[in-house]
C-alpha cells in the first residue's frame, strides 16, 4: 500500500484493494472530507462560515435542507432559513518540508504524508465553502508557494505541486516564515503544519508579524506516537534525520530525560501559541484525519 493509500486507510477504516483506484491527491481530500462529514451527520451547505439572518416562504428551486420543520409545523407553510454566508477568506497553508518530517515510525504514513492529507483535505473543505486555500512549503528556507485560489481544478494543479515536494534538508521554519512574508500580506488565516522541532522563540517571533498584519494563525504539531513516548523496543541508539549524527538512549534513564525534554518542548509551544493568539493542536499520525478536521472547524468557529 502506498503513504498515501495508508493515510486515507487510517482515516476511513478502507482496505487497499477499495483504495487502489485513488492516487489523486484532491479526490483523497474529498474521501476525507466527505467521510468527517458523514460521520457528523451534518451537511457541507451551512457551517461556521454562514450565520442565520431570518425566514421566507419557500419557492420552487429552493435547497430542502434549508426548510425549518419546526416552523412547517406550527404554521403549515413551507419556510426556509435565510444565512449570510461572510466574505470569503484567503488562507495560506504552509507545509514543513525538512528531513525530520519523513519520519513515519513503526508504522503508518510519514509525519510529511499526514500532513500533506491534512493539508489537502482543509484545503477542499474551504473551496467547498466557498473560501480561497494556497500553498507554501519548504525546509530552511521558502522552496514554493502557490497563491490562494477559489476552484477545485485551481485546487487540484496546486496539491499536485504540493505532492511532489519531497522532505529533504535541515529545518529552520522561521526562516521558511520569513521568507513567506513578502507573498502573504491580506488579512486572512495562516495554517502551519509541522513537527515543530525547531527553537521555538524564533518560530513564534516570525508567527508574531503575521499576526500583527490581521492573520489568524492555526498551527498544527505532528508527531509519531514513538516520538512522544520513545518507547522500549525502538534500540539503543537513534539518528537524526537532519543531521545523520546518532545517539544513544541509555536505556530508561536517558528515554525518562528525553520525555522530559520532549514534553517541555511541547508546553512551551503550547503556551507561546496560547499567549500570542494563536490557535494550536497536536496531531498524532496514528489518529483518523477527522479529529484533525474537527479541531480546524472549532478554530474557525472560535
Amino acid at each position: 500500500m502506498t503513504d498515501l493509500s495508508q493515510g486515507i486507510s487510517t482515516s476511513l477504516g478502507l482496505n487497499s484493494g477499495e483504495l487502489a483506484p485513488y492516487r489523486n491527491l484532491l479526490f483523497a481530500a474529498k474521501l476525507i472530507v466527505e467521510g468527517f462529514y458523514a460521520g457528523k451527520h451534518r451537511s457541507t451547505h451551512h457551517d461556521f462560515s454562514s450565520e442565520f439572518t431570518d425566514y421566507r416562504s419557500y419557492s420552487p428551486g429552493d435547497d430542502p435542507r434549508a426548510i425549518d420543520w419546526r416552523a412547517v409545523a406550527r404554521s403549515d407553510k413551507l419556510t426556509t432559513r435565510l444565512f449570510r454566508k461572510e466574505t470569503d477568506m484567503s488562507a495560506t497553508l504552509v507545509l514543513d518540508t525538512s528531513a525530520s518530517m519523513d519520519y513515519r515510525g513503526s508504522e503508518g504514513p510519514s509525519k510529511h504524508r499526514h500532513a500533506v492529507l491534512l493539508a489537502a483535505a482543509i484545503g477542499f473543505l474551504m473551496v467547498r465553502q466557498g473560501d480561497r486555500p494556497g500553498y507554501a512549503w519548504g525546509a530552511s528556507k521558502l522552496e514554493g508557494y502557490l497563491p490562494p485560489v477559489g476552484s477545485l481544478r485551481g485546487l487540484n494543479q496546486s496539491l499536485a505541486r504540493v505532492w511532489s515536494a519531497a522532505p529533504a534538508a535541515a529545518s529552520d521554519l522561521s526562516a521558511l516564515l520569513r521568507g513567506l512574508g513578502p507573498s502573504v500580506r491580506r488579512r486572512g488565516l495562516l495554517v502551519v503544519v509541522s513537527d515543530f522541532l525547531d527553537p521555538l522563540d524564533e518560530v513564534l517571533k516570525a508567527l508574531a508579524i503575521f499576526r500583527l498584519r490581521g492573520l489568524r494563525v492555526l498551527l498544527f504539531q505532528v508527531l509519531t506516537d514513538e516520538e512522544l513516548s520513545l518507547p522500549a523496543g525502538l534500540g539503543d541508539r537513534f539518528k537524526d534525520p537532519e543531521t545523520e549524527l546518532c545517539f544513544p538512549a541509555e536505556g530508561l534513564d536517558g528515554r525518562e530525560t528525553y520525555r522530559n525534554a520532549l514534553q517541555a518542548h511541547l508546553r512551551s509551544l503550547q503556551v507561546g501559541a496560547r499567549a500570542a493568539g494563536f490557535g494550536y493542536h497536536l496531531v498524532r499520525t496514528s489518529e483518523p484525519y477527522h479529529a484533525a478536521l474537527s479541531r480546524y472547524l472549532s478554530s474557525r468557529a472560535g
